[in-house]
């Protein structure tokens, strides 16, 4: 389903530059649902401003360049794809770009003045992580025992990547780590001291 364009015509936000939903109120850190029925509803307006104006910061962002121009996203250059939804070796070219960042990438949405001014704090107690589960170390998720990942990050958002995604992950995060060329970003793996 485009939930994004679905959520823009209910009134929800309008499609950043980056491809994101942005509503006025919580900028893009949200969670879109889609509920089908067959209830007759009230319509809601579409919302059909573009507030990003000739802001480009996402844009300019990307280390990437996944986004070359407004609401295109290049997805084989996206790091959120290379690092959840890419199966086997991502190419080398790419894991410069990639940092520290083990699963994902929100560098584009970090930028964003909708985000950084005007949304409030994306904190919410009731998400807050299973001390259990806090990231390992780089050289343990590198090692990981299919059996092990699976008991551990089964029933969270790391099953998508699987074991050998995460593997293939945190062998590029050491590597990058260990040359200096990682840059510390959000929540991912800091560089080391």
């Amino acid at each position: 389903m485009p939930e994004r364009e679905l959520a823009r015509r209910a009134g929800l936000g309008w499609l950043a530059k980056n491809g994101m939903l942005i509503n006025p109120t919580f900028g893009s850190y949200t969670f879109i649902g889609v509920l089908l029925t067959d209830l007759v509803l009230a319509r809601d307006e579409p919302f059909d401003a573009d507030r990003c104006g000739t802001c480009t910061r996402c844009l300019e962002a990307c280390p990437t360049e996944a986004l070359p121009e407004p609401r295109v996203v290049d997805a084989r250059l996206c790091i959120s794809y290379l690092t959840i939804e890419k199966r086997g070796a991502i190419p080398a070219e790419m894991h410069a770009a990639i940092g520290n960042r083990l699963f994902g990438c929100d560098i584009c949405q970090e930028v964003c003045p909708w985000n950084v001014k005007f949304a409030p704090e994306p904190f919410d107690e009731r998400h807050l992580s299973d001390p259990s589960r806090a990231w390992p170390a780089v050289a343990e998720l590198m090692d990981i025992e299919d059996e092990d990942f699976e008991r551990r990050f089964g029933d969270t958002a790391l099953e998508r990547a699987g074991a050998s995604g995460i593997r293939r992950n945190a062998a590029i995060v050491a590597s990058n780590l260990a040359a200096g060329g990682a840059q510390r970003t959000g929540n991912h793996y800091p560089e080391p001291a």
